[in-house]
């Protein structure tokens, strides 16, 4: 750093939805091969009150990623009252929601 270098540490959110004037980036899909990269994800959401959904980003000012073939026939949702608690898993409702009121907390 004496000498008069800089180091920077950037990053960019890429799935931003446009609004607001927001400076957008589009991302290319990340492949190993000729095959695109897919994964698990997991995200854990807390409210602060009862509500009737939530997007699956997190955010409603970003977009969520599209569900692989194989992941629509193996997601799963869990929902637990206390970080300790044993997750239960909710079944599907017709269409493929999923309504976690009606499930009850435990």
């Amino acid at each position: 750093m004496r000498r008069g270098y800089t180091v920077v540490f950037g990053a960019w959110q890429g799935d931003l939805l446009p609004d607001d004037g927001r400076l957008l980036l589009d991302l290319t899909v990340a492949r190993r091969g000729a095959d695109p990269m897919r994964g698990l994800t997991t995200a854990e959401f807390i409210v602060e009150e009862p509500t009737g959904s939530l997007p699956l980003s997190r955010w409603s000012s970003t977009r969520s990623y599209p569900v692989s073939e194989q992941g629509a026939h193996t997601a799963r949702l869990t929902r637990r009252r206390y970080p300790h608690s044993t997750p239960k898993e909710l079944p599907p409702e017709p269409g493929g929601s999923r309504d976690c009121r009606a499930a009850g907390a435990s």
